[in-house]
């Protein structure tokens, strides 16, 4: 087979007592292994900073898995089977048959494990066990403590807010003598409607020093702005359980209330929530936001086939272009001279194509998904739908058809009117634009 002599490597961030990464030995560790094993390590996917039991992103994951579920790589090494996962045999299970339905592997180094072994699986369920509990009473006892500390008014951790400082005595949230009245600025500025932009200029003609030391800029002035104990807001983090067992991770914050009236402020949301329901059932079918909205549906609805394929595409196109330097190394460049020389340039060339052809097969092998987006277009079906979501479907259903929403600068005190400063930018196919 054409992967069969090749592999990758994933590798998850924990710190050395030491002070090196332990990265690094992991890394070295890893491809020891596979050169006493005669296998090419191809690519190297590292998180660094990812945890392995919270549900979070995890790109050096997602590829690894992709490339050995896809076919492009037959083994995935992984130093010890914690730094793949910690969610338990739930998740790793999965990766599992994934890899074995592949015709791949699994290698963890220091654990001795190679699942090309029927044997390994068992004792991989027991070790994927444990280093989900250890992990779970971990979180457990974090989260009791910042509970605690919560019902206590005081700061649960991490860096406090910029503007403010943390008492030592009673480890409240007071404001820092220096950088309080900058905080005040940056926040009246915003509310009225300053740009980002003019405000990062302002504090930089004035010497004040963002948060980590440097000059400020509009991301900056925006992440300070998002973040919601910047505002006076309390993330409480809760987790929820998944269909497929898992728990997610959320931060949960209050919405702003109006302090006349206490009313929840939610014109804009209502004003999109109605442009989206309203508007979206009457597309045609040729629209391109409903083609863009179709495409980003099949996507959600099986992203492992989609994340295979990228892989196999991405990978075809690296090995063509290293065939056509060979062809130009042959050809164009003269570098293979004599029997000898084009004797080895014949295997170089057989072996490529060859590896090519293969990924071209286990590319047409791969299904093409397609989704019915006929219930959207129906506009009762839609809001009965929409009345039964969860807030976090009615943002994955926004999110089909909207990349972001403008609200421009209004006057302070008077009533937000939609149609006149918000502006919706649509989800749209490559080289079109759509608008609701």
């Amino acid at each position: 087979m054409h992967q069969d002599t090749i592999c990758d490597l994933y590798l998850r961030l924990s710190l050395d007592r030491e002070g090196k990464t332990a990265i690094e030995r992991q890394e070295a560790d890893c491809r020891a292994w596979a050169e006493r094993n005669g296998l090419t390590v191809r690519k190297v996917h590292i998180d660094r900073g990812r945890s392995g039991y919270k549900t979070v992103e995890r790109k050096g994951f997602d590829a690894a898995l992709a490339a050995v579920t896809a076919g492009v790589v037959g083994t995935l090494i992984v130093w010890q089977l914690d730094r793949l996962s910690r969610k338990g045999i739930g998740q790793v299970g999965r990766v599992l048959d994934d890899i074995e339905k592949a015709g791949g592997r699994l290698v963890s180094v220091v654990d001795g494990l190679d699942t090309s072994n029927d044997s390994a699986r068992m004792v991989v369920a027991m070790l994927a066990e444990l280093a989900r509990s250890e992990s779970k009473n971990l979180g457990t006892r974090v989260g009791h403590a910042k509970r605690y500390l919560r019902s206590k008014g005081q700061w649960t951790g991490g860096k406090p807010p910029y503007g403010l400082l943390i008492d030592p005595k009673t480890k409240n949230l007071v404001h820092d003598p220096e950088y309080a009245v900058y905080a005040r600025l940056i926040a009246d500025e915003a509310l009225a409607g300053t740009s980002l932009v003019k405000i990062a200029r302002l504090l930089n003609e004035y010497g004040i020093l963002s948060p980590r030391g440097g000059q400020w800029n509009a991301a900056s002035i925006m992440q300070l702005l998002r973040s919601p104990a910047f505002a006076g807001l309390m993330p409480e983090t809760e987790s929820v359980e998944t269909d497929d067992g898992e728990r997610k991770y959320t931060g949960r914050v209050f919405p702003y209330r109006d302090p006349e009236t206490l009313d929840i402020v939610e014109a804009v949301d209502q004003y999109v929530t109605e442009q989206f329901l309203t508007k979206v059932p009457a597309l045609e079918p040729d629209d391109p936001l409903l083609v863009a909205i179709a495409d980003r549906w099949v996507h959600r609805v099986d992203p492992e086939t989609f994340v295979k394929r990228d892989a196999l595409t991405a990978e075809i196109q690296d090995e063509e272009a290293r065939f056509a330097d060979l062809e130009d190394a042959r050809y164009v460049r003269g570098e293979f001279s004599g029997a000898a020389a084009v004797g080895r340039y014949n295997r170089l060339s057989a072996r490529l194509r060859g590896r090519i052809e293969g990924l071209r097969t286990d590319l047409r092998k791969l299904p093409m998904p397609s989704v019915d987006v006929s219930p959207i277009l129906d506009g009762l079906t839609l809001r009965a739908a929409w009345a039964d979501a969860t807030n976090e479907d009615r943002r994955g259903r926004l999110s089909l058809a909207i990349d972001r929403v403008e609200v421009s600068k209004g006057v302070r005190g008077r009533r937000i009117i939609p149609e006149q400063r918000i502006q919706i930018h649509c989800a749209k196919p490559a080289g079109t634009r759509s608008a609701l």
